[in-house]
């Protein structure tokens, strides 16, 4: 490009620019303000304050030329732009005012939408270099100084005066772009034109501003998304009229117009209601509000090649001023006097009243607007605008009720305006839209409804109460008015009859309203001046009982009342809620009244049939003919009983029965009747009606028990009875019928219909259980005796009724029950044998005695009466089946009669009888195959002692081998049956004939007795015993085929069970386990060794389970008996647990035993047993190893002293496997032959070798062994050689203190020891004695007492195990601080960015309140600090040596914050700096040191700290301290080593508290901020309010309410406190003070990664950093993403008590889309960690600490397992609890939820709101 030409120095330049020259003020302000529509709206904002009527936004898409530009680096600018064009010029000021970030000259100008100077910089979202032209002046902004010439940091910018300098003849590239929209670059322009070229990718990678690239298309996305809501930006604007957007095309003479919103039709009185708010703010009125209303119309236009589509929305709006001497208006005032805050009590409702807007969502979406719409949406359907005060960003309301003083302010206003201007406005925008509008769902969809969140929600609440008693509401009473919700009913919708209902009430004079049922319900909610009147039934009720004119209505709508009036009641109900209604329909055409069911008149429902019976009362009876669905519920309320009517039933029938039959038939068994002759009677077909009503609605005769209602065959009535049944007779043959009437039975007539399914029980059927029945009750009748009945029948007669009772019919089916058989059993009607013939026969009953068939051929001479004589088979058969009846055998006849009766019986008798029946044995085992049995277990046989035994319990005395076992036992039979031909049948029944398993057992049980009775004789027989089992043990093995046994044992298991029954294997199993238990075996009493471990017993015989052979004495002689004599038989030893190895916890309780007092073994004897024994003893432990059986041995040896080593015994502790030191007692090595066991050695805890640990551990248990004792030569030798071993090996663990001997031989903490590298300085040789000269005054003086290590250890030992240099101690005590002035310690040291009006506006975003302290908190949360301390001051300090005379103002009262960490040199900077962004790369910082820390400036001007060796102090308006500038306006000073105390005592005495000395480095950080005063306050750039002791008293109450719920997701901070000190000479007081106490519960900690939460933590050490963490995160499985869960005690003192509140927090990373969103993200700015946390309150706990008692808060956090158990009182406490919103600290949010919710938000600047709205692009909307 060419340069240049020389007529440049003809340009009148001159420089301009932004005051505030940093491109990280500018970066903040895009944070702010998010990219997308904002921007737009911005321009369009400024032109509406400018006065402009027309605004034009065009693409210009041209690329210019590059020829003649002001600078080379312009070049790049000269492509694709964005052109702004308003018809407004700016005046001086705005150009005054556009130079300043954040200065705006709007502030006092209330009527201006932008108040505040900063929304115009969002375009630096589009580009680096923007520029406008207006009047004679173009501008260009270069905020990084790079493109402009000669541009500088402190005017970044050029105002060219372009008319006289004829620039564009100059510089015809650099200024054509400008030349649109009238402007052509050599006369004045009268209006603006703003050129913004695009960022491309190139510019964007080396911008400062924003890298973010803006291309074409984005433009083209955001004229779109501005020209839907376009209406919605003109709605409110004062000046701007229309709105259109325009794109250049290159090579296109002229702009192409694509959209346009515009107001239609404009005319002066448009004009004249739009500007209004400038119109009224200069003269408002005194007392009363100035309210106007009109409508406007809209056009929006879309440009589509030649067509154009046109769209018209209508508003209706109602603006709103309230008078200066309303409440807001003086509010108003107050703010502006009090606060410098300018407020208009202005606002306006809009509501959308175009024909198609119920379908256009954007028009029926309501949004608050500032005069342009904000990102709010109310929930509404109307749009709000209003005076609000709003954040900077215009992102959001101020609301909330956590702020203090200005924030309040704010607050306050916005609640006041919604409630006293814009709810009455809105009472007249419907009182306006009732005539434009009339009662269409338009006009009610008008209405808020719903749920609103706040402060929405208040204004709703106000809206309703102002509309109460305004005419808003249509009803059509008296042809149709309009009346106000006080007096309307709102008609009930919901009812299925609800327009005739509705239509009924309205004839009654009732001002019916029809509303949506979401209106509805609002109206009922919001009712609160006025009760709402509704439709209901109960209102509907109480309306009719006092109506006059009911009976006008007509019948129909008559029974909709009804419907309706009963529509809420349940049944039970009506009597109570529906009495003296006149709406019950009577079948005679009436309508009587409700009552209670005790009162009024009662009314029947009835059926058909109950008609016809009740014809004479029919007016007491509901009308059949009305609807069934009201028919249906009168039947209900009936049925319910509680109101007056009734359904019929049998009852009522039974009380009016005596109107149809005669009185007097009541109570009469039996009577006449006789219709035919006696009119009284009833009639035959009444009768057959009545038995009908009887089948169809009386379910049990008993109703009519009373009255005579069965016919009989005689012409008379009966009463049903069920003890005197009728029978019913047809179906019997004539004989048998007249049988029945001799016996006196009732027969019944069955002409009359008379069927009925409760019939059978008053009526007998003709069959066996009828003619039974009725036989039975005819005996009743007669005295209920059967032989009275039965004693004038004969013989022939019973065998007539014996024939037909058990003729086989009545049996099939089962139709004859059990107690009919029983019944038949009763009768005297069946023959038994009498005198021992058939012949001499009885006639008998069967029940008494109980009967049989005789057994075949059995001769009657020995049958009695107990034996039936049958007549015929079938008789026998019916008997034998039904009746039980049985024919008795041979076999049976023997056991029921001689054998149960056998011991009755003379022992002759009984031989006798007993051997002939073993004679027939034979021949009755045929019979019967158990009568074996019965004999085998018939104690029949006589043994020696007279007694009589079973066979199978006695053994054949032929048998030696049994004789000899059971000798002396009962066993064996005598007298006659010792013959051997009856011994051969005794066999045959079970007589035992060899040694079976239960013969042993039964040998050893004799044993077992004789024990006690005999020991020597219970010795000696068990010798006996034990060499018979030695001989014979192997006919009783078990099969061991699975077992692991040797060859020769499988060959004895297998010869052994060849022939053995199946089934006997279990036997034999239970045989030996219960020989193993028996106490039989022989044993030794004494010990045959002295030193042998033996228990003090005194039986000789002992069960062989504790029992062990001699070969096992030394493995467990402690605790087992050992077997007197050999056992030879390995078949037994294995059996009887012999041949196994001692279990586990005898080899441990031998070991024990041996270990006791055995540490040296001297006894030689004992040695050599032990050294064959402890191999043995060894090997079987190796067996165990990874059996349960080794748990119980290492809990038994744990501890003791068990371990071999060759001569004594060790504990664990004192041995090792390996290792190259053998120092007893306190280490000793495994001796070599015993290595081979090294796994069981490892596996009970003995170590292979020792690490330095166990080596220094050592030296810890002398010392402790030894205390102040000095040690022997041998133990110093043994320690000495511990010490170089240690340091050989580099021993540096700094959890274990190692011991060293000084030179006394005592075991010291090397940390308490020096090394002499100094030997010169001592004045003896003896290096116990004082040290001399100097050096001793000098230590003396600091009372240091030195001790030297043992001269034995080197000094490199020494100094590898942690033993200090006597030197370098020396050097360090005895060094004299240097003696320095202040000159070169004080460097220039502040924010570079320190402007009043920037800290102001930082005020403005963060309010003032308990967020102050939180920011403090917040910022010793992010340094790592584990306690902060605030305190309040009141002292006044000396003024006469500070650092200037202007710092005297600042010596009076302070506020401290102190917390316990140490400003970092990064922390330093970024104090320094205002809105750094440190916290990208540590994203659980919750700020370091950015705006928020400069919101202490709410109280001070001049806030310091103390850190580390600093002192730093800030002085904004640099004017208070000495030599510092605006540019660097604060001091860093480096205090240690200099006597900065000395020389200004009075300036740093205030800075001495928390341990703060200002000789050395200051372990903490302590800030002092010193109040502002009156004197100051007047002359403040930054706050002009005086800060006094007592708001920060209230502050600090305010603080206290909310403080324990901070700490519940701090990760460092664990304790804040609050004091106060009333002046010089009192004591710090504590006010309050919160404890946090983490509860570490293993079960709660699940799935942890270390690694993923040490680096949300903010752990830098673990070599993680947040694109490592997000890439590790981005390769996880959801299913393995860590979280994590703890309980949180909070405890809190103070002077109402002590409380510990109880949470539960879980902490989780997120997967599925949050986490490859974060992962996805290319910007490192928003790489932002899907991370979450809930907290759940529990409840609280008093805790018993006083406020003094400071040191126990903690021991009251101590967690108790009974702290987590919830009582139920607590409850409701939790029922109230509020979920609030956290991003760590607490947001003014409420979430609604029954948790706390803590996440990495994405906040606003000031920590007040979360991100979110759908008006956003690029940055603005990744946050969301």
């Amino acid at each position: 490009m060419d340069s240049p030409p020389p007529a440049t120095e003809s340009l009148l330049l001159e420089d301009f620019g932004q005051k505030v020259d940093l491109t990280r003020r500018i970066r903040e302000v895009l944070s702010n303000y998010p990219e997308g529509t904002t921007v737009l709206k911005e321009l369009i904002q400024n032109a509406d304050d400018a006065g402009a009527t027309k605004v034009c936004l065009c693409l210009d898409r041209r690329v210019h030329g590059v020829d003649s530009l002001l600078s080379e680096s312009l070049a790049q600018w000269q492509g694709p732009a964005l052109l702004a064009y308003n018809d407004a010029e700016f005046t001086e000021g705005d150009f005054v005012s556009i130079s300043r970030i954040g200065g705006s000259t709007k502030h006092g100008q209330a009527w201006k939408t932008g108040r505040f100077g900063v929304g115009f910089n969002s375009v630096y979202h589009l580009t680096d270099l923007p520029s406008f032209v207006s009047g004679k002046y173009v501008v260009l902004f270069d905020p990084q100084g790079v493109y402009l010439p000669k541009v500088s940091t402190a005017n970044p910018g050029k105002r060219i005066e372009y008319v006289s300098s004829s620039a564009i003849s100059l510089y015809k590239d650099q200024f054509f772009p400008y030349c649109a929209f009238g402007c052509d670059m050599k006369s004045p322009f009268p209006g603006t034109l703003f050129r913004f070229p695009l960022r491309n990718a190139d510019q964007a990678a080396s911008s400062k501003l924003s890298r973010q690239v803006y291309l074409e298309d984005d433009i083209s996305s955001m004229f779109v998304q501005l020209y839907e809501e376009g209406v919605l930006t003109l709605l409110f604007l004062k000046s701007v009229l229309s709105i259109e957007m325009y794109m250049w095309d290159a090579g296109e003479p002229e702009p192409r117009k694509l959209y346009s919103c515009s107001v239609s039709s404009v005319n002066d009185d448009t004009v004249w209601h739009r500007q209004a708010l400038l119109r009224l703010s200069r003269s408002m009125n005194a007392s009363n509000s100035e309210m106007d209303a009109f409508s406007l119309e809209f056009l929006s236009e879309t440009v589509i090649d030649t067509h154009i589509e046109k769209r018209i929305d209508t508003y209706y709006i109602v603006q709103t001023m309230a008078s200066v001497s309303s409440r807001i208006g003086s509010f108003a005032a107050t703010a502006s006097k009090e606060y410098d805050l300018h407020l208009l009590p202005w606002a306006s409702v809009a509501a959308c009243i175009s024909a198609d807007s119920l379908d256009n969502d954007i028009h029926k979406l309501g949004r608050a607007f500032c005069f342009l719409p904000l990102p709010v949406r109310t929930g509404m359907t109307v749009q709000i605008n209003g005076y609000f005060e709003v954040s900077s960003n215009r992102r959001g309301i101020w609301y909330g009720a956590d702020m203090d003083r200005s924030g309040k302010i704010r607050s306050v206003w916005n609640r006041l305006l919604l409630e006293d201007v814009v709810a009455p406005t809105f009472t007249q925008l419907l009182l306006g839209l009732r005539g434009l509008l009339g009662p269409t769902s338009l006009y009610y969809s008008l209405w808020p409804s719903g749920s609103f969140e706040e402060p929405w929600n208040i204004l709703v609440e106000h809206m309703y109460r102002n509309i109460g008693n305004a005419p808003v509401l249509y009803s059509d009473l008296e042809g149709g008015k309009w009346v106000s919700p006080v007096e309307a009913f709102l008609h009930d919708e919901e009812f299925a009859k609800s327009r005739e209902l509705g239509e009924a009430l309205v004839q009654l004079g009732v001002p019916i309203i029809h509303l949506p049922n979401l209106l509805f319900n609002m109206l009922l909610k919001y009712a609160s001046d006025f009760r709402q009147r509704v439709v209901t039934p109960d209102t509907v009720r109480h309306f009719l009982r006092e109506c006059k004119t009911l009976n006008t209505l007509s019948r129909s709508y008559k029974l909709i009342l009804l419907e309706y009036c009963l529509e809420d009641l349940i049944d039970t109900d009506v009597g109570t809620h529906a009495y003296d209604l006149p709406l019950l329909p009577l079948a005679s055409g009436g309508f009587g009244l409700f009552s209670e069911a005790s009162k009024g008149i009662s009314y029947f429902i009835c059926n058909e049939l109950e008609y016809k019976l009740l014809q004479q009362i029919s007016d007491r009876l509901i009308d059949q003919n009305i609807p069934l669905n009201i028919f249906s519920r009168l039947s209900a309320v009936a049925k319910s009983s509680k109101a007056n009517l009734i359904v019929f039933n049998v009852k009522y029938f039974l009380h009016l029965f005596p109107r149809f039959v005669p009185a007097d038939w009541k109570y009469k068994s039996k009577v006449s009747w006789n219709p035919e002759s006696n009119h009284n009677h009833p009639s035959s077909s009444w009768f057959v009606l009545f038995w009908q009503y009887l089948r169809n609605q009386c379910d049990k005769l008993s109703f009519f028990g009373d009255w005579p209602i069965l016919p009989s065959a005689s012409g008379h009535l009966y009463r049903a009875s069920r003890q005197s049944k009728l029978i019913n007779a047809e179906k019997l043959s004539e004989k048998m019928r007249d049988l029945l009437v001799k016996i006196g039975c009732k027969i019944l007539n069955c002409s009359y219909g008379v069927e009925h399914p409760d019939l059978s029980h008053y009526v007998c059927d003709a069959d066996g259980t009828g003619v039974l029945e009725s036989i039975f009750d005819a005996v009743s009748l007669s005295g209920g005796i059967l032989q009275t009945c039965f004693q004038n029948v004969g013989a022939d007669e019973r065998d007539e009724a014996r024939r037909f009772l058990l003729d086989p019919k009545w049996y099939i089916g089962d139709r004859m029950d059990d107690s009919n058989i029983w019944n038949c059993k009763r009768l005297p009607i069946y023959k038994v044998y009498g005198g021992g013939s058939a012949q001499n026969f009885q006639f008998s009953d069967l029940e008494n005695p109980q009967k049989y068939l005789p057994p075949m051929d059995a001769p009657e001479c020995f049958l009695g009466g107990e034996f039936i004589i049958s007549s015929s088979k079938n008789e026998e058969e019916i008997l034998l089946r039904y009746y039980g009846i049985e024919r008795m055998g041979k076999a049976r006849f023997y056991r029921q009669q001689v054998l149960n009766r056998i011991r009755e019986l003379q022992s002759e008798v009984r031989d006798s009888i007993m051997l002939s029946v073993l004679q027939d044995l034979p021949q009755l085992c045929v019979e019967d195959t158990s009568f074996r049995e019965c004999l085998r277990n018939l104690e029949f046989v006589s043994t020696p002692s007279g007694a009589i035994k079973c066979p199978v319990v006695l053994y054949d005395p032929r048998n030696e081998e049994l004789y000899a076992l059971l000798e002396d036992s009962d066993c064996f039979p005598c007298g006659v049956f010792q013959e051997s031909g009856i011994l051969d049948m005794l066999q045959g029944l079970g007589l035992r004939t060899s040694v079976s398993l239960e013969t042993v057992i039964q040998s050893a049980r004799q044993v077992e007795r004789l024990m006690h009775e005999d020991p020597q004789k219970a010795h000696s027989r068990g010798k006996v015993l034990l060499s018979y089992l030695e001989v014979n043990a192997m006919k009783w093995l078990p099969d061991l085929s699975n077992n692991n046994q040797g060859t020769v044992n499988r060959m004895f298991s297998r010869a052994a069970t060849a022939l053995r029954p199946r089934n006997l294997k279990s036997d034999i199993d239970k045989f030996w386990n219960d020989l193993r238990m028996i106490c039989w075996c022989p044993v030794l009493v004494s010990a045959p060794f002295q030193t042998l471990p033996w228990p003090i017993v005194t039986s000789m015989v002992a069960p062989p389970k504790l029992v062990r052979l001699q070969t096992d004495l030394w493995l467990v002689s402690a605790s087992m008996r050992i077997l007197d004599g050999e056992c030879s038989s390995t078949v037994l030893s294995y059996h009887l647990g012999w041949s196994s190895p001692p279990g586990g916890s005898v080899i441990a309780a031998q070991l024990l035993e041996l270990g006791k007092n055995n540490e040296i073994l001297n006894d030689q004897v004992l040695r050599q047993e032990l050294a064959l024994a402890m191999p043995r003893i060894y090997s079987i432990l190796t067996s165990l190893i990874g059996s349960d059986e080794m748990d119980i041995v290492k809990a038994v040896l744990e501890g003791c002293r068990w371990i071999w080593v060759g001569d004594g015994f060790a504990t664990s502790d004192e041995v090792v496997l390996n290792g190259p030191l053998h120092l007893a007692p306190y280490i000793r090595v495994i001796p070599v032959d015993l290595a081979v066991f090294r796994e069981l050695f490892l596996e009970l805890g003995i170590r292979e070798f020792l690490k330095p640990t166990d080596y220094a551990n050592i030296l810890c248990r002398m010392a402790m062994k030894k205390g102040s004792s000095p040690l022997d030569a041998q133990e110093i030798r043994a320690a000495i050689l511990i010490v170089q071993h240690l340091a050989e090996v580099q021993f540096h663990e700094q959890e274990v203190k190692i011991f060293l001997p000084d030179v006394s031989g005592r075991l010291i903490p090397a940390s308490d020891l020096v090394y002499n590298d100094a030997p010169w300085l001592l004045g003896s040789e003896d290096p116990d004695s004082s040290f001399g000269g100097a050096s001793g005054v000098a230590l003396s003086a600091k009372r240091t007492v030195q001790k030297f290590v043992h001269g034995n250890i080197s000094n490199d030992v020494a100094e590898k195990l942690g033993v200090c240099s006597l030197r370098r101690t020396l050097l360090a005590e005895s060094a004299d601080s240097m003696n320095l002035s202040l000159s070169g310690a004080a460097e220039a040291f502040g924010q570079h960015e320190a402007l009043t009006t920037r800290l102001r506006h930082i005020l403005e975003m963060y309010a003032d309140g308990p967020g102050i302290l939180f920011e403090l908190v917040q910022n010793a949360e992010d340094a790592g600090a584990s306690e902060v301390i605030f305190l309040l001051d009141k002292t006044q300090y000396g003024t006469s040596s500070v650092l200037s005379p202007e710092m005297a103002d600042w010596q009076g009262p302070a506020l401290y914050c102190f917390n316990d960490s140490v400003f970092s040199p990064q922390d330093l900077y970024a104090i320094s700096r205002i809105g750094q962004e440190s916290k990208l790369e540590k994203p659980f910082a919750i700020g370091r040191f950015g705006l928020g820390f400069n919101c202490v400036y709410h109280f001070t001007d001049i806030p310091t700290f103390v850190s580390g060796e600093n002192i730093v102090i800030f002085d904004p308006h640099a004017s208070n301290l000495p030599g510092i500038s605006p540019s660097h306006p604060g001091l860093r000073i480096k205090f240690v080593g200099r006597r900065i105390l000395e020389q200004f005592p009075d300036q740093f005495s205030p800075f001495l508290h928390f341990g703060c000395d200002l000789l050395s480095p200051f372990p903490g950080t302590l800030f002092r901020f010193p109040l502002r005063s009156v004197s100051v306050a007047s002359r403040s750039q930054i706050k002009k309010e005086v800060y006094e002791p007592d708001d920060v008293i209230s502050l600090f109450t305010s603080f206290s309410e909310v403080v324990s719920e901070a700490l519940l997701f701090l990760r460092n901070v664990k304790t804040i406190s609050i004091f106060v000190k009333e002046g010089a000479g009192h004591e710090m007081q504590l006010l309050h003070r919160v404890h946090k106490h983490c509860v570490r519960e293993p079960e709660m900690e699940s799935n942890l990664v270390p690694h993923m939460f040490s680096f949300i933590n903010g752990n830098q050490h673990n070599g993680m950093d947040k694109d490592q963490f997000l890439n590790k995160l981005s390769k996880s499985i959801d299913t393995d993403l860590p979280w994590k869960c703890q309980k949180i005690v909070v405890t809190e003192q103070s002077s109402s008590g002590s409380m510990s509140h109880c949470w539960i927090t879980s902490e989780c990373i997120g997967g599925g889309q949050p986490k490859n969103n974060s992962a996805a993200s290319n910007n490192k700015s928003h790489k932002f960690i899907p991370w979450a946390c809930v907290g759940a309150y529990f409840h609280s706990v008093q805790v018993d600490i006083n406020l003094s008692d400071i040191t126990k808060i903690e021991e009251a956090c101590v967690y108790t397992p009974d702290m987590f158990q919830v009582p139920t009182a607590s409850i409701q406490d939790r029922k109230n609890f509020e979920g609030r919103a956290f991003c760590f600290l607490p947001l003014p949010i409420s979430t609604g939820l029954p948790a706390h919710v803590n996440a990495y938000f994405e906040l606003s600047s000031n920590r007040r709101d979360i991100w979110f709205g759908n008006d956003m692009a690029g940055g603005g909307k990744k946050t969301l």
